[in-house]
């Protein structure tokens, strides 16, 4: 490695919020890198936390620049801070509930190293145990929805050992030029947390760049470890909202009125889907009794709905609301070139048939 290499100056971004329990593991294993550590700068941001973090790690890690938030801002925002202090000329991203291999960092340098075109690679990502696949490839729908191929499959069925070209990567366990990170807008500081490593991925292949997976990079991770304060309608709202913002910003004037049509069509099924609700009983203006009284006569039934196709409507809502500032981030992505576009979407096809092969393997073993 020492031949091909440099070593660049790569900053290491964590983001934490009350996961005390798991930064021990986490930067113990970086410790054990095989890179340079004076060629490593590690930054941890922390949400607020209340569980003694900054403290503990001020104590037992002293070289980690610490951002402290006074409340939680968000993968987003935090990460975005980290990236404006880094001094690296790349930035690597890790989430806190996790710990990684030796060679976690150099083979993901390697992907990218140099390269003015493939600016972004994301790890293989493993269960905690080693046992089970996290992340190891990627997908995204029409609506903006991404998707993580063969999630939670035994490792021992584990197919994706070639480095290929994803939609997006990891956003917790991926590296990506600074400057081209800074440049492109950086995480979308409007999601808070979900699918900014979607939006970010997609963005980069409308803008011209590439997004590679690195199966030689590997981390293990407690899956949603640090996030299980949301409960599942809020999780539910970041994602419906998130993919709606993708959409908007992401496709071309050409596409988008399709791509979003279809979108909010998807949502609003969903919708009705948790409706308790017998519409069509209500509705039906065939029933008015012997006295002519009002066709809801003797119908008792009230709409009611609960909180997860709830959350679908507010996403809904939220993005109308905001509209107007998305409006104002779209041009920097409408101007480039129609013919990313085109790359982008044969990426998306390329990826589907990727799916199908590695389905079709699973069936004939």
């Amino acid at each position: 490695m020492e031949n091909i290499f440099k070593y660049p100056l790569i900053s290491i971004i964590i983001v934490n919020f009350n996961g005390k329990d798991y930064l021990k593991i986490c930067l113990e294993s970086i410790r054990k890198l095989n890179y340079p550590k004076d060629r490593i700068e590690l930054i941890v941001v922390d949400n607020g936390s209340s569980d003694d973090s900054t403290e503990f790690l001020s104590l037992n890690f002293p070289q980690v620049k610490v951002i402290k938030n006074n409340s939680n801002l968000g993968f987003a925002v935090a990460n975005n801070q980290g990236a404006r202090l880094a001094s690296g000329e790349y930035i690597a991203f890790l989430n806190n509930d996790t710990k990684v291999d030796d060679n976690w960092l150099i083979e993901l340098l390697a992907q990218v190293y140099h390269s003015n075109e493939v600016v972004c690679a994301g790890s293989k990502v493993l269960s905690f145990d080693g046992n089970s696949l996290d992340f190891v490839g990627s997908m995204i729908n029409f609506e903006g929805k991404g998707f993580q191929l063969d999630y939670g499959i035994d490792i021992s069925k584990d197919v994706h050992n070639q480095s290929v070209f994803l939609p997006f990567v990891n956003g917790g366990a991926m590296i990506v030029k600074k400057q081209v990170f800074l440049d492109s807008g950086g995480f979308d500081e409007d999601f808070f947390a979900y699918y900014e490593d979607v939006d970010f991925g997609w963005r980069l292949w409308v803008l011209g760049y590439k997004v590679v997976f690195a199966p030689k990079s590997i981390v293990y991770h407690i899956h949603h470890g640090t996030s299980k304060i949301f409960s599942e309608d809020k999780l539910r709202f970041l994602k419906e909202r998130n993919a709606l913002y993708s959409v908007f910003k992401n496709y071309d004037d050409e596409n988008l009125a399709r791509a979003f049509s279809g979108t909010l069509a998807s949502i609003y099924s969903r919708i009705f889907t948790g409706f308790k609700f017998d519409y069509k009983k209500y509705y039906d203006f065939s029933v008015i009794d012997s006295d002519k009284k009002s066709v809801d006569a003797g119908v008792s039934d009230k709409a009611s709905i609960d909180n997860e196709p709830l959350s679908s409507l507010m996403a809904v809502k939220n993005f109308f609301d905001k509209m107007p500032e998305l409006l104002e981030k779209g041009p920097k992505y409408s101007q480039t070139e129609k013919g990313t576009i085109k790359r982008y979407l044969l990426i998306l096809r390329d990826s589907f048939w990727q799916f199908l092969r590695i389905f079709s393997i699973k069936k004939l073993k």
